[in-house]
């Protein structure tokens, strides 16, 4: 397949330009605006919807680009209505045998080998100097066909990663719940066997800036869903004011939903509680099966962002744990259960990880 490379600022062939700054006055929801706004994210018409137009040529096709954040790309069809801000610039072509979908594609590789990204802007000057290979026939000029070839041969790797994401979404969101066990179990209060006094985490101004300002070597967990992911970096040790633990358990208060028995020393984000539990049960209760028990019951009950478990809501859950012939805590029993949603979460992150690779790989078709 013969190519031919053309340059994006060639006025003969292509029209660039950026979009405008939209005012409060102009931003609607839904419900109240016709067009969608693009801004810097272009998978989403979340910015907000409008009224109002710029003087665009909606009877041609459009590719945009994002200026000053993620790099992306998006091919809008012709008779598409919709308002462009200044965070994203577009072009449209005067060569009716240039498709803008491939474009759109080319467009986006180019811009990854580029590095386009917050710090390394796209604006139009640099969109204006960069150059695209387009197939051509046997006498040199743009094949329209081939060009739809390999668009479609990228639209369907984007099927196939959209059904992987489906399953990455479904296995990322879900939560493993075990039967019963073929035991007895008794049914106790948390408030009976967590000493929720000892339950205090740092205040809002132990921020991200502060620990990145204090770097140091003690993980500070968020109210995130990984348990392993320090997702406020690390801190100093030792730092007055500043509140440590060590071996126990967390609960997120906001965000995702979450209980995680945490290892060694670290601290913890003013969305995030340490709990602990009261002397006489500490060699009672195995603190991994009582972590997957209190995300079942988060579940269960309707626990999210917007219904936030606070420490009055966790005093009065009732969690059901194994016990031996004498009525007495079985501890071997809830370890030997709670092996089992370790290793099922490991097959299970395994799996997601590698959807993960899947899907942010970016192949290039020709």
């Amino acid at each position: 397949m013969e190519f031919k490379e053309v340059c994006l600022g060639d006025s003969s062939l292509f029209n660039i330009d950026i979009g405008r700054r939209i005012t409060k006055k102009e931003l609607h929801n839904k419900s109240k605006g016709k067009y969608p706004i693009y801004s810097a994210n272009l998978l989403n018409e979340n910015f907000g919807w409008t009224d109002n137009l710029l003087p665009m040529d909606f009877s041609l096709d459009y590719v945009l680009w994002v200026i000053d954040g993620i790099w992306m790309t998006r091919y809008i069809p012709s008779n598409t209505y919709f308002f462009p801000t200044d965070h994203c610039g577009f072009l449209t072509c005067k060569n009716k045998k240039i498709n803008l979908k491939y474009i759109a594609i080319k467009l986006y590789d180019i811009g990854l080998q580029q590095g386009f990204s917050h710090s390394y802007r796209a604006s139009k000057d640099n969109i204006r100097n960069l150059n695209i290979s387009i197939p051509v026939d046997n006498d040199g000029n743009f094949d329209i066909q081939k060009q739809n070839e390999i668009a479609m041969r990228y639209n369907i790797v984007d099927n196939i990663k959209s059904v992987l994401n489906s399953y990455f979404l479904v296995l990322n969101n879900s939560t493993i719940i075990f039967n019963k066990q073929d035991c007895s179990y008794k049914t106790i209060k948390l408030d009976e066997i967590i000493d929720f006094s000892k339950s205090k985490t740092n205040n809002s101004s132990f921020t991200k800036k502060f620990v990145f300002n204090n770097s140091g070597d003690i993980p500070v967990y968020g109210a995130s869903q990984y348990s392993d992911i320090p997702s406020y970096g690390y801190v100093k040790d030792n730092i007055e004011g500043i509140k440590y633990f060590e071996n126990c358990l967390t609960w997120n208060i906001d965000g995702s939903i979450g209980c995680f028995y945490r290892k060694g020393r670290f601290s913890l984000s003013e969305k995030v509680k340490p709990i602990f539990l009261k002397q006489e049960y500490i060699n009672r209760i195995d603190l991994n099966y009582l972590s997957f028990k209190l995300v079942e019951k988060a579940v269960e009950i309707g626990f999210s962002r917007f219904y936030k478990p606070q420490i009055s809501n966790l005093k009065e859950i009732e969690i059901s744990f194994p016990v031996d012939n004498s009525g007495e805590f079985d501890k071997e029993k809830q370890m030997q259960i709670a092996s089992k949603y370790i290793n099922i979460n490991k097959k299970r992150s395994f799996i997601i990880d590698n959807l993960t690779r899947i899907i942010k790989s970016h192949i290039v078709i020709n």
